[in-house]
């Protein structure tokens, strides 16, 4: 607070970011002290994926829905109270509060992004078309870890439109080795 306080602010929006950043920080650590990092990562990616899937919620979550920002949150609570930590709902409840249309999404993953530096890795998100066995899970981390030569926080979501293997998200970058994408391939060349 003293180095926010003492420090010369050219934008006034820079501060209330930078109180917004510490306040989401604070939230990071928390689930890091009590030993649920792991799972706020892999919360803040189902979550997304969840709400990805079901445009009806999304539109509910942002500032196009029928709420104010209060209400937003609550329903945020609501959805997802009991099923996550305390830390991610208040998280998920921030995003919904603050969030406007269209920027949920990209939120989340940023949530999920800066709890894995935090500990200084990379979030990489696994899609799969079923659940990994620990042995896979283990084995794709491995592979992501030597893919972007660092050390890596593996989330994964589950979709079977995929078909069979494998999507990873790092940022800008991804590798896809799904079935789908090779069936895409095959039709473009027929075509």
């Amino acid at each position: 607070i003293s180095a926010l306080v003492a420090d010369h602010w050219s934008v006034p929006g820079d501060f209330s970011a930078a109180i917004a950043d510490l306040g989401l920080d604070s939230h990071i650590l928390a689930a890091m002290h009590d030993g649920l990092y792991d799972d706020l990562c892999q919360e803040l990616i189902d979550a997304q994926s969840l709400i990805a899937r079901n445009r009806d919620l999304r539109v509910q979550l942002s500032d196009v829905g029928d709420g104010n920002p209060r209400a937003r949150a609550a329903l945020a609570r609501k959805v997802f109270g009991g099923h996550v930590s305390k830390i991610t709902e208040r998280l998920l409840s921030r995003a919904a509060f603050s969030t406007p249309y269209g920027q949920l999404l990209q939120t989340l993953r940023s949530y999920a992004d800066r709890a894995a530096v935090a500990t200084g890795k990379q979030l990489v998100v696994a899609y799969t078309a079923k659940a990994l066995t620990e042995e896979q899970y283990y084995r794709l981390a491995r592979l992501a870890s030597f893919r972007w030569n660092s050390a890596v926080q593996l989330a994964t979501v589950i979709d079977p439109s995929l078909l069979g293997g494998f999507r990873l998200d790092a940022g800008e970058e991804s590798v896809d080795t799904t079935v789908r994408k090779d069936l895409i391939a095959a039709r473009s060349v027929l075509a």
